[in-house]
């Protein structure tokens, strides 16, 4: 018992010092730069079935204040079997910028990495934004961020936050906190030049870097990860050229999973895509993670059961963790203006129930093959 006190102490003061010193590192990369700076750009939207959500993306970019003659944007239909490309059709008609359809079925396509591949190979401008079609930017100024940290910075590959739209029930809640701290981490992970992750819903990146490094090449049969593999290969083959603007100005709202199945299906979508992850400052800070949440878990059980001083321990390191976790989630949320009192009431439950979610997780991805939009991964 003793040596097992000793192994759960370390792990989980090691999660708090690690997460933290992510968490404080993201504070400091809240980068802004003066808005002089308007390169040409286009903008890519890849879609499958997004008929619902098709019209709020382009009217996000729409409402942008850049200048609508340096804009180029492209759609890639990914074998829509909806009426997504009609919707786009209908609020695209008339606008004073550039802009084009593109169907993979026309190129015996399919898959959103070979979208994005697609798009670039079409794309006349050399600065690259990616958003995704049931997103849309929270601000006008989001190209404008992005744009002038790329003038700026001359950065290979920009990343920066997503949120979710406004919704209800402890599954929204749940999927907003995982969010704002996925958020804060990878803005420190930038910071301290130990890149993570980033959002496919909201990147920007060179052309020329991402024709150079091929980032899609091996792992084009995995069903997410378009962003993720991205980031690896620039930072491969780029070192210290990644930014990430973590702040409000450039945040991409997108919409939660309303229903248990879809959420699930959706996590397990993203896990496939580290199987085949050679970041191994990832697979560390995942190992940690579920370690730590693993070893709440087994400290509830021996707080239950065992006697002093050991229950007395394990119960320092389930308040421990938990009051990390708490504040963890504060400064995420305050970092984008996302906090709420009724956050602050739910985030000590969202700790407690976190190591039941990372461990049933875990199990379901050995046994369950995640559908998305009809496909199966």
């Amino acid at each position: 018992m003793l040596s097992l006190t000793y192994i759960a102490s370390g792990i989980v003061l090691l999660y708090i010092v690690v997460l933290w010193a992510l968490g404080v590192a993201a504070c400091f990369n809240r980068n802004e730069w003066d808005n002089t700076t308007c390169p040409a750009l286009t903008i890519l939207v890849t879609a499958r079935n997004e008929e619902e959500n098709i019209e709020s993306c382009i009217a996000g970019i729409i409402r942008q204040d850049y200048p609508k003659h340096k804009v180029e944007f492209i759609l890639i239909d990914d074998h829509s079997e909806d009426h997504t490309i009609s919707t786009a059709q209908k609020k695209l008609t008339g606008l004073n910028f550039s802009w084009k359809i593109i169907s993979l079925k026309d190129y015996g396509l399919y898959g959103k990495k070979k979208g994005i591949e697609k798009g670039v190979e079409m794309a006349s401008t050399q600065l690259i934004v990616c958003l995704d079609a049931d997103s849309f930017p929270a601000t006008s100024s989001w190209l404008t961020t992005l744009a002038s940290c790329f003038g700026h910075t001359k950065a290979k590959l920009i990343a920066a936050p997503v949120a979710l739209t406004p919704g209800k029930g402890l599954l929204f809640w749940f999927q907003q906190a995982e969010q704002l701290v996925l958020n804060l981490i990878s803005a420190g992970a930038v910071k301290l030049n130990k890149p993570v992750m980033c959002s496919g819903a909201n990147m920007a990146f060179d052309r020329e870097a991402f024709l150079t490094c091929r980032p899609y090449e091996n792992n084009s049969h995995v069903p997410s990860g378009d962003d993720i593999f991205l980031l690896n290969k620039i930072q491969q083959l780029y070192p210290g050229s990644i930014q990430y603007l973590y702040n409000k100005a450039c945040l991409v709202l997108t919409k939660p999973a309303l229903q248990l199945q879809p959420f699930i299906h959706q996590r397990l979508r993203w896990a496939g895509k580290f199987k085949q992850n050679s970041n191994k400052m990832n697979g560390l800070l995942a190992a940690l993670v579920f370690f730590a949440n693993g070893i709440t878990l087994l400290a509830a059980g021996i707080f239950i059961c065992a006697e002093a001083p050991y229950c007395y321990v394990f119960a320092a390191l389930l308040i421990l963790k938990c009051l990390a976790d708490v504040l963890l989630l504060f400064l995420a949320g305050q970092q984008l203006n996302r906090y709420s009192w009724k956050m602050a009431g739910i985030s000590l439950l969202l700790s407690i129930l976190n190591p039941l979610y990372v461990g049933i997780l875990g199990v379901l991805a050995i046994f369950i093959k995640p559908v998305w939009k009809g496909r199966k991964a």
